[in-house]
C-alpha cells in the first residue's frame, strides 16, 4: 500500500515534469523552461499599461493552449527588447511572440519541412 502511495505522489509527478521538459525542448521552447517568473520583464515593459505583459507571454507559451494572451500581446508588442534587458537570464518574451506569429499559420509535416495549412491555401 505504501508503495502505491509513493508511486502516486512522487514518481508520477516527476515523470510528468520530465515529460513536459522533453516536450518543450522538442518544440524548441527551451527559453520558456528557463523562465523563473521573477517579473523583472514586467517591470521594464513600456506597454504594460496597455495590456502587454511579457511574463504572461512566457506563461502562455508554457501552457500552449492560452491563445488569447498571445493574440492580445502580439497586437501590442513592438519588440523593443526592454524585457530582455531586464531579465536576469536574458530571456526574450518578444521572441516567443515572433515564433507564435509564424507557427499558427503553418503545419509541421513529417519533421522535414514547413507547409502552409489548407485554410491558408484556400484564402
Amino acid at each position: 500500500m505504501l508503495k502505491a502511495l509513493y508511486t502516486a505522489c512522487v514518481i508520477i509527478p516527476i515523470g510528468f515534469a520530465v515529460f513536459m521538459m522533453v516536450y518543450l525542448l522538442c518544440q524548441k521552447k527551451a527559453q520558456v523552461i528557463l523562465c523563473t517568473e521573477c517579473q523583472q520583464c514586467k517591470a521594464a515593459c513600456p506597454l504594460l499599461s496597455k495590456g502587454c505583459n511579457p511574463m504572461s507571454i512566457m506563461l502562455a507559451a508554457k501552457s500552449v493552449g492560452n491563445q488569447e494572451v498571445m493574440e492580445q500581446c502580439a497586437n501590442l508588442c513592438v519588440g523593443c527588447g526592454k524585457c530582455q534587458e531586464a531579465c536576469p537570464r536574458g530571456l526574450a518574451p518578444f521572441l516567443e511572440l515572433e515564433k507564435w506569429r509564424t507557427v499558427p499559420n503553418q503545419v509541421h509535416t513529417e519533421g522535414k519541412e514547413w507547409t502552409v495549412t489548407q485554410e491558408k491555401k484556400a484564402a
